[in-house]
């Protein structure tokens, strides 16, 4: 008896569509048993995901300039009231020389 490539070319395609089936059926049982519908994914955040994500749209809702500050400060810089410490400014561009260098 004489096989033919195609013969050959059938049969090795019925075995992989059932092994596909086979594997794609254990897959759909696995998920069922966990609580899983087939074919959807499911999230779930920790705590610390959740505090994470809270904080998070915070700082989004956070204006990068404080209007309040700015404009206080505008007012007593055109009143010349505004008073600059030297040696406050000093200290912390010292201070942050060293950070910048531990760092």
């Amino acid at each position: 008896m004489i096989i033919s490539q195609n013969q050959i070319h059938n049969v090795m395609q019925t075995y992989s569509k059932q092994k596909i089936e086979r594997v794609q059926t254990n897959t759909r049982k696995t998920k069922a048993l966990n609580g899983v519908k087939y074919g959807e994914d499911k999230l779930e955040l920790s705590r610390e995901g959740k505090e994470f994500k809270l904080a998070f749209e915070a700082i989004l809702k956070t204006p990068d300039i404080r209007t309040e500050k700015v404009s206080d400060l505008k007012h007593k810089i055109e009143k010349g009231t505004y008073i600059i410490d030297g040696e406050k400014v000093a200290e912390k561009i010292i201070g942050r020389i060293i950070v910048d260098e531990l760092v």
